[in-house]
């Protein structure tokens, strides 16, 4: 279904879906199910990447980031106005610095 909560499915291939989870959640993999909805927050300030975009829980909880090499046009829409919003797809692997989990994207019509 290309709707999702007044949003429609955006299809960024070049975005590969993923965000990279905070490790300070260890708790995450089990409190997330496939089809709960995630915010996404613009976080221009943030020294390391100015295109940054943080990914929370409907709590506002930080569960991580949208890649820097994926989020630039996102960040682009977002400081336009436009509502961005994601759906977990799935909970991907684990390796040491980072848990993988993939989100299908909706932007507000």
């Amino acid at each position: 279904n290309p709707f999702f909560e007044g949003g429609r499915f955006i299809d960024f291939q070049q975005l590969e879906g993923t965000i990279v989870a905070l490790k300070e959640h260890p708790e995450l993999p089990a409190q997330l199910l496939p089809g709960d909805r995630l915010e996404l927050r613009r976080e221009p300030y943030y020294l390391q990447d100015p295109m940054a975009i943080a990914v929370t829980d409907i709590d506002g909880m930080k569960i991580g980031y949208i890649p820097n090499h994926s989020n630039t046009f996102l960040a682009l829409l977002m400081d336009e106005g436009h509502e961005i919003f994601c759906r977990l797809y799935s909970i991907g692997s684990e390796d040491v610095d980072s848990l993988q989990i993939c989100v299908e994207l909706f932007m507000k019509e």
